[in-house]
């Protein structure tokens, strides 16, 4: 009895189960709502976006209006990179009150996202605590929150720690 056939059905039934598994894991992936890992994202303030000025396409420059050429660098010399610009330093705690409060006893804020709320100049429970529905918009999308701000009742909280710390 030869066994050959055999083989190669169970190679291809084998090959079958593995593409089967890659589709199956791959919709399940999709749908489940559930991504790979992404890099932490910057914690940088951002900055206002003005919209750019509107320019005709250019098509060709004509030869008259050609732009000079770079002046040569003598050997030996290297070329000066231009300065980068330097973060405007984020906001700093109001002078008036000594200490700002500890945020992190808020259910749901940790040491990343009270630094993040810090940089968007908000420091005390009283200023959590009288948080409009635009502010809380604004947070949520600036800081990607997704929801959390109203899932966690962080301004129920931070009213009765206001409340408390009075």
């Amino acid at each position: 009895m030869n066994a050959t056939p055999h083989i190669i059905e169970s190679a291809l039934l084998l090959l079958v189960a593995f593409l089967l598994g890659c589709v199956v894991g791959y919709f399940a992936r999709r749908f489940s709502g559930r991504s790979a890992p992404a890099a932490p994202a910057p914690q940088a303030t951002p900055l206002p976006v003005e919209p750019a000025p509107v320019r005709a396409p250019v098509t060709s420059i004509p030869a008259a209006e050609t732009p000079p050429a770079a002046k040569p660098v003598p050997a030996g010399t290297a070329r000066k990179k231009p300065a980068a610009k330097k973060p405007a330093p984020a906001p700093k705690a109001p002078k008036s009150q000594p200490l700002p409060d500890d945020l992190k006893k808020i259910r749901g804020i940790g040491p990343r996202i009270e630094a993040g709320l810090n940089s968007h100049g908000v420091y005390r429970y009283a200023q959590i605590a009288r948080w409009s529905r635009k502010r809380i918009t604004e947070l949520d999308t600036h800081l990607t929150l997704r929801g959390r701000i109203d899932r966690e009742q962080w301004v129920e909280q931070a009213k009765a720690l206001s409340k408390a710390a009075k």
